[in-house]
């Protein structure tokens, strides 16, 4: 022995010894006594070391102990390592650490290691008869307490030690790190807490490989182990056996411990607890795995039970088998929230009183997937019971019968799972009645309830011989969950199996291949609602036909497609869709779409086509498609064109009610028809994107790109494309519709090349990096009534229009877009606007807060600018531009520099007439010296705001009737600017303006004005005089007096009405005479005095009669008829007009009726007649081909004539 420190020497003795604690007389050889500090090596020729009082290691020294050596302590002592012990024994030659049978029966207070900066290690060491049990510290751990220190047992034998609190034979606390190999604890105890052999708490770490547990006891919980508060636990391949627990976990209690933790190859057998009679889990992320658990026993939880809100245990690849519970869950206990995860496990043969398998409390949320679960018992659900929630999915429940119980209020997920009772039935207690209902098919073919749950045998390989590995022929392969959340089965094995096709139910899975013969190939018939797996390519032939009905899913393989050359009728319902999908969940899983032939016939209603990836979820080879009520979502063919629906050819699809959403494509995100045409009613593109990362430039068409599109009350929202960030087209009609926050480098929502069709069309929010916040146009575009909100570009905040684009706009409002130039319009090159009756509104720009035209030619009619701000050109910038601004009202514009209204430069035209300007600064026109160079050669008249004329109301205005006055609006304030009563500009424009709506002359400015207006005066006709008679020969001279219209500027003009054989009205003008020649009959005449209001028109005083007759006969020779008469006068058959000559011999009221074939009065004519011939005229306009009869009735005589009308 070579002593170190100041270890004392007190003696040396003979003592008997125990050989490996067996009480038998062994007389050792002389042995020596130690107290106080220790180090060096103890070792032969001695073989006993007694430490007769406290003894300690030193930090910075090192302890060594020989193989063979005897540690005894004589009484209460122990040994306090702040240094290194390095006890290694070997396989042959052990080393014993114990106290001396002559001394106190009560035991030693064992190794005791704190705050050491290295790693202490025992090997091949007997530690037993240890006894914590003074004060403080030395309560806890009768043969070691690790306390911010770090040990290694390797090969070691910890028994009948003992603590009087916790950590019968070990205590580790405060970042204790133990490792523990191939050691054995058995017979430790604890008298009042928890550990019977093992505490580990705060923070520390415990790793225990291929150890053995057994006969160990503690008073509270954990009966072998206990780890709590942030211990990090790693459990390999150990065994507890016969462990107990007067509280929770007779084996293991973990709590609070991290997720990284672990439990892996255990076996527990034959432990026994109040709750968990193998193990507690409590508030742990800990994963426990690929272990066993059998004949273990407890009140809750016979072989494990799960507490805490912030548990989120994994349980995966267990055996739990032939467990007792006297009251819940022979297996499982779940309760306080847990919201554990158990999968792919085996439980079996377990017994309670409710939940003979699992039980899960009320308010406690937990996941059980790929379980099977067979023959356990219970008085209430013998496999599980439910007090609550829960997701039990993808497993197989088995048993003889009341396998699930579901009690009051209990509402578990139940899916993909099957649930088979032998005897009686499958669920009790509160049950749903469509749980196991059986009304559809699964994608196996197996029926099914609306959950894809089934009940059939699950034929096991042989449960005898708990072989629950799947025949074959099992119901239950290929019905699982797809999610691929599990991605191995019990054994180890993938999920599916690389030779299957799709996860089975249960802890198994097979390798079988789904039979895919029946749903691949050419089909057609009826598909009834349920699930149908295609695994390779369907096709509907020419000659058939597939009916889809509502309620079907069609799941596809990788690789998988359908391909359509006959009819294909998909008919779901606002209630129950169909759904075209892939059928793994597995990143990356896809398939290869729709593809309709050239010779097909297709119809979708209410139908799901999502995730496909590579391709169009529909491409259309054929010549037209009907997608109504259908949704196509989440689809990505980057590398190509149509992300939803692609048509290479000349195709036309209709679209009705349908949303495209989060698609995306190379051109076309949502659909790409780019050789076709688009209808598209009701409908909305969310989402979609033409992909700039891949396409850059060419990315055109966010939503949509197409040949040639018509849209009808649909949305655009949030779609994104470098031309076009909703749609790219040659042509497009597009009313009722919405873009909104749409983003393109140019056209951030439209994007048109030849012609475009807008009608009440919202654009709001959209944005264009380079120019046309809203539409980026080089077409034909005619816009009613659309209105441009927000939108953002570099050029043209709403609208670029460039190249050859022609715009024509009418009730158009723009407001608050903004842009570097153009706030709301930017024309350059050849483009050519007309705007009518619109308004621009608070738009903003640097150059042209309204408008830029860059040698473009823009004309405004009747529009409104107002409070539009730049800082050159408040409202419009003229860059070698013209500019008409005509009948127009510019209030409030505001510009940084000159030109509040307009800026002109470099060769630009403005014409500017009837226009009102108001309220718009000191200088609204940038009308500079000639001797500016960049505006020397603009035309810019210098009369603007010059008073050098009077209007027709006799105000002063300049040479285009611009006003120069207060226009007197109604409420400027408010933004009302229409014109009061008293407004100097109403009937003060221009006299070349057509007159307003109202009839009278135009007004200035864009808002017509209202005043009162003088009714033309009195008049009377003059000649020819009252009953005069003529002769067809005779120029008849018709003339009348003067009227006269007070209203200023206003002239009267006239018309003569005739009214008998044929109605005429004569206009004359202003001209008081007209001389007409007229054909014989009698007429009726008066005059009409009109002014510029057709309100005011006043008619003559009188009405005057004349006869005229044949000149042959003379005015006053005419010889009268004899007799009453009627004969044809005119063509017969006729197509446009015929005449009846009527002989009167004297005056009457002669009534002509025509009738057609089948006697309906089709016309008539009334007229009142002097004795004489009299013509009447005979319309075709409202008769079609055919025979009529004329019957002319004068008194009391009638007489007929058959017509014939050729059209």
């Amino acid at each position: 022995m070579r002593p170190g420190g100041v270890a004392q020497v007190i003696g040396f003795v003979a003592v008997f010894w125990l050989a490996i604690g067996a009480q038998v007389a062994v007389v050792r050889a002389d042995a020596l006594f130690v107290r106080g500090a220790v180090s060096g090596e103890w070792s032969a020729p001695t073989d006993t070391v007694i430490i007769d009082s406290f003894a300690w290691v030193p930090a910075a020294e090192t302890l060594r102990i020989a193989p063979g050596m005897v540690v005894a302590f004589s009484g209460r002592f122990s040994l306090l390592v702040t240094g290194t012990l390095l006890a290694e024994g070997t396989a042959t030659d052990s080393i014993y650490v114990q106290r001396t049978p002559l001394h106190d029966p009560l035991g030693h207070l064992g190794v005791r290691f704190r705050q050491t900066q290295t790693v202490s290690r025992l090997a091949h060491v007997v530690i037993e008869d240890g006894f914590a049990n003074l004060g403080g510290d030395e309560r806890f751990g009768g043969a070691l307490e690790v306390y911010f220190a770090e040990i290694v047992l390797d090969s070691c034998w910890l028994r009948e030690n003992r603590a009087r609190i916790d950590g019968g034979a070990i205590y580790g606390r405060e970042a204790a790190t133990l490792t523990i190999r191939d050691c054995i604890f058995s017979g430790d105890s604890t008298r009042f807490g928890a550990g019977g052999a093992i505490l580990s708490r705060s923070n520390g770490t415990l790793r225990l490989e291929r150890c053995e547990f057994y006969g160990n006891k503690a008073i509270t919980h954990g009966g072998a182990l206990a780890m709590e508060s942030g211990v990090q636990v790693e459990l390999t391949d150990c065994r507890f056996h016969n462990n107990r627990a007067l509280q929770r976990g007779g084996a293991v209690q973990l709590r609070g411990t991290p997720g990284t933790g672990f439990a892996r190859g255990c076996v527990f057998d034959q432990n026994a607890a109040d709750i968990g009679g193998a193990l507690y889990l409590e508030n742990t992320r800990a994963t426990l795995e690929a272990c066993s658990l059998r004949w273990s026993g407890a009140r809750l939880g016979g072989a494990v039970a799960l507490r805490g809100l912030n548990n989120q245990a994994t349980l995966r690849r267990l055996t739990i088998h032939d467990n007792l519970a006297s009251a819940e869950g022979g297996a499982l206990h779940i309760a306080d929230n847990a919201r554990c995860t158990v999968e792919n496990s085996v439980i079996m043969r377990n017994d309670a009183l409710q939940g003979g398998g699992v039980y899960v409390a009320a308010g406690t949320i937990a996941t059980l997937r790929y379980l099977t679960t067979t023959d356990n018992h219970a008085t209430d659900g013998r496999e599980f019971y439910f007090g609550g929630g829960g997701l039990l999915t993808s497993s197989i429940v088995s048993g003889l019968e009341s396998l699930i119980h579901l009690a009051p209020g209990a509402s578990p997920q139940l899916f993909r799972s099957n649930i088979y009772a032998s005897v009686g039935d499958e669920l009790t207690g509160f049950v749903v009645p469509w749980l196991l209902d059986m009304t559809r098919v699964n994608v196996a073919l197996v029926p099914c309830d609306t959950f894809r749950n089934i009940s059939a045998d699950p034929q096991f390989a042989d449960a005898a011989l708990d072989d629950y590995r799947l025949l074959d022929g099992s119901p239950c392969l290929f019905g699982a969950d797809t999610s691929g959340a599990v991605r191995f089965d019990y054994s180890g094995d993938s999920r599916p199996q690389p030779s299957g096709s799709w996860p089975d139910m249960g802890a198994f899975e097979s390798a079988a291949a789904l039979p895919s013969g029946e749903y691949c190939g050419f089909q057609s018939g009826v598909w009834y609602p349920g699930d149908y797996v295609i695994g390779c390519t369907l096709r509907v032939a020419e000659v058939d036909t597939l009916l889809i009905m509502a309620g079907t899913r069609v799941m596809f393989a990788p690789g998988a497609s359908l391909h359509v050359d006959g009819t294909l009728l998909a008919l779901g319902t606002d209630l129950d869709s169909i759904v075209f999908d892939r059928y793994f969940e597995l990143p990356g899983s896809t398939w290869n779409g729709i593809v309709l032939g050239a010779t097909s016939r297709t119809r979708f209603e209410y139908t799901a086509v999502r995730r496909v990836i590579g391709v169009p979820a529909i491409e259309l080879r054929g010549t037209s498609v009907e997608l109504r009520h259908c949704s196509i979502t989440d689809n990505d063919n980057r590398h190509g064109d149509g992300g939803g629906l692609y048509a290479p050819g000349a195709a036309h699809a209709l679209l009705q009610s349908c949303a495209f959403t989060d698609n995306i494509a190379g051109g076309g995100g949502a659909v790409s028809m780019t050789l076709g045409s688009l209808t598209t009613e009701s409908s909305l593109f969310r989402g979609n994107e033409a992909a700039l990362d891949v396409f850059g430039d060419q990315a055109h068409g966010g939503a949509i790109a197409a040949q040639s599109i018509t849209v009808r009350d649909s949305r655009f929202a949030d779609c994104r494309g470098f031309l076009g960030g909703a749609v790219a087209a040659d042509s497009a009609v597009i009313y009722d519709s919405e873009f909104e926050g749409c983003w393109a480098a140019r056209g951030g929502a439209l994007a048109v090349r030849r012609q475009l069709n807008l009608d009440n069309v919202t654009f709001r929010g959209n944005e264009a990096r380079l120019d046309g916040g809203a539409l980026a146009l080089a077409a034909i575009t005619v816009d009613h009534s659309s209105q441009y909100f927000a939108n953002h570009a570099a050029q043209g905040g709403a609208i670029s229009l460039s190249d050859s684009a022609a715009y024509v706009g009418d009730s158009v409002v723009w407001r608050g877009n903004i842009a570097e130039q153009g706030g709301a319009v930017y024309a350059r090159t050849a483009a050519t606007s007309e705007v009518v009756a619109s308004e621009l509104h608070g738009n903003l720009a640097e150059l042209g807060g309204a408008l830029y035209c860059d040698r473009g030619v823009t004309q405004f009619t009747l529009c409104l600018f107002d409070s539009n701000t730049a800082d050159a050109g408040g409202a419009v910038y003229l860059d070698n531009g013209l500019l008409r601004l005509q009948r127009s009202t510019c209030v409030n514009q505001q510009s940084a520099a000159a030109g509040s209204v307009a800026h002109a430069r470099l060769g630009s035209t403005l014409i500017m007439n009837s226009t009102i300007l108001a309220d718009n600064g000191a200088d609204p026109l940038n009308v500079v010296e000639h001797t500016d160079y960049q505006h020397i050669l603009c035309d810019v008249p210098t009369y603007f705001g010059a008073a050098t004329r009077t209007n027709f109301n006799g105000d002063t205005c300049d040479a285009a009737f611009n006003l120069i006055a207060d226009p007197e609006f109604v409420d400027a304030g408010a933004r009302d600017y229409r014109l009061t009563t008293a407004s100097p500009a109403i009937q003060a424009g221009d006299p070349l303006w057509p007159p307003d709506a109202d009839g009278t002359r135009s007004d200035i400015g864009y808002s017509a004005g209202v005043r009162p207006y003088v009714v033309p005066t009195p008049f009377n006709v003059t000649a020819p005089e009252r009953g005069a008679h003529f002769v067809t020969d005779d120029s008849i001279r018709f003339a009348w007096n003067e009227s006269r219209d007070g209203d200023p500027g206003d002239t009267v003009s006239y018309r003569l009405h005739l009214t008998g054989e044929v109605d005429s009205v004569i206009a004359t003008g202003g001209a008081r005479s007209v001389v007409l020649t007229l054909d014989r009959g009698q007429y009726e005449w008066w005059v009409e005095a009109q002014s510029l209001r057709p309100e005011t028109a006043q008619v003559s005083y009188e009405r005057r009669g004349l006869t005229v007759a044949d000149a042959a006969l003379g005015a006053g020779d005419a010889e009268l008829p004899g007799e009453f008469a009627v004969t044809m006068a005119g063509p017969n058959p006729f197509n446009s007009m015929t005449r009846l000559d009527v002989a009167l011999p004297h005056p009457a009221h002669v009534t002509l009726l025509i009738y057609d074939v089948l006697g309906r009065t089709v016309q008539t004519i009334e007229r009142d007649y002097t004795a004489g011939v009299h013509g009447l005229s005979l319309s075709a306009q409202q008769l079609s081909t055919g025979f009529y009869w004329a019957e002319v009735r004068a008194g009391e005589q009638m007489r007929r004539v058959k017509l014939a009308v050729i059209r």
